[in-house]
């Protein structure tokens, strides 16, 4: 633990003393209406959050990847990764970033398109990594090589992705949350769903 950077003091683990000081949880005010809607046509019916919203203290701003949801019953429709900005956290730009073709277009926000289907992009951002194309890791579910998994992309923006054309789970599933921290021997933690799960839960 770097206890030269600011920490978040959510239980007395970091404390060794205190002396007239308390804490107090205040209860979140939700707001009032969404920060940001589907209202491009690539976004389908909707979009979600199965992504990652994170602050970038260079620049100043949070960072959002999202995911956008369509009829994959639909022959052609496709479900992408998505980038958004924000200086505030509440009002969001969708940036054209000719990246992706859509529809015959470049003029989109689209950073990943993993050929069809598609679930719960997480990133997470590693800035000590030694090469400057992998500072920023992706990982997701899909079925690119055929093979349903999750899949893993690389970036050195944040905007730019390499995709891993393997899955590197193989049949895990989704919902999935990626977690990197220095104290577990500098390794990536994956929260999933096991295997098969709905059809083990659904025959209880």
């Amino acid at each position: 633990m770097d206890l030269t950077k600011i920490q978040l003091f959510a239980d007395d683990a970091l404390i060794e003393e205190t002396y007239r000081v308390g804490r107090t949880v205040h209860r979140p005010e939700k707001y009032s209406q969404p920060i940001i809607v589907p209202d491009r046509p690539w976004e389908g019916l909707g979009l979600f959050l199965w992504g990652t919203a994170m602050y970038d203290r260079d620049e100043g701003r949070f960072r959002m990847w999202y995911q956008t949801l369509s009829p994959l019953t639909d022959p052609g429709t496709k479900r992408f990764v998505c980038y958004a900005e924000s200086r505030d956290g509440i009002n969001w730009e969708k940036p054209n970033l000719g990246l992706v073709e859509f529809d015959g277009s470049r003029d989109n926000n689209i950073v990943v398109d993993p050929g069809g289907a598609l679930d719960s992009p997480s990133v997470v951002y590693d800035p000590e990594d030694e090469s400057s194309d992998r500072r920023y890791k992706m990982i997701y579910r899909a079925a690119t090589a055929g093979t349903v998994g999750l899949y893993a992309a690389f970036s050195p923006d944040g905007v730019r992705w390499t995709l891993v054309p393997e899955p590197v789970a193989p049949g895990h599933g989704d919902r999935t949350n990626a977690l990197f921290t220095r104290d577990l021997n500098g390794k990536f933690v994956v929260l999933t769903r096991k295997p098969k799960m709905m059809a083990d839960y659904n025959t209880r």
